[in-house]
């Protein structure tokens, strides 16, 4: 199963043709991109996959999540212990800094874990 949707290039064609501002109040409407490995991508790969969202969806998004918890994607959880987090958070990190204007990186991890 793991994160239904058509892919980050559907999700950046629909937010270059999404307003980013609501018509009634005016008010700019934030929006976050919620980031994942693909099912079929080992663990030991994710990062790369972190790495192509974060920098396709960087200009249509206010803020990233980075998606660890998703119970429908196979072995996915086993990224929430520290080692195996720590090279997708810092290259995220590096990336990020690469750009003129960072933008924020929160982690969703499960809510069950001890």
């Amino acid at each position: 199963m793991g994160f239904n949707n058509e892919g980050v290039l559907e999700a950046v064609k629909r937010l270059k043709t999404n307003p980013s501002t609501t018509i009634r109040t005016g008010c700019r409407v934030l929006i976050g991109g919620n980031i994942g490995k693909n099912k079929d991508t080992p663990n030991k790969n994710a990062v790369e996959d972190y790495k192509i969202c974060f920098e396709a969806l960087f200009d249509y998004v206010d803020y990233f999540v980075v998606n660890v918890s998703s119970p429908n994607t196979p072995n996915l959880r086993a990224l929430q212990d520290k080692e195996p987090l720590t090279n997708p958070l810092k290259d995220l990190q590096i990336a990020n800094f690469k750009h003129q204007k960072t933008k924020p990186i929160l982690l969703k991890f499960a809510p069950d874990l001890t």
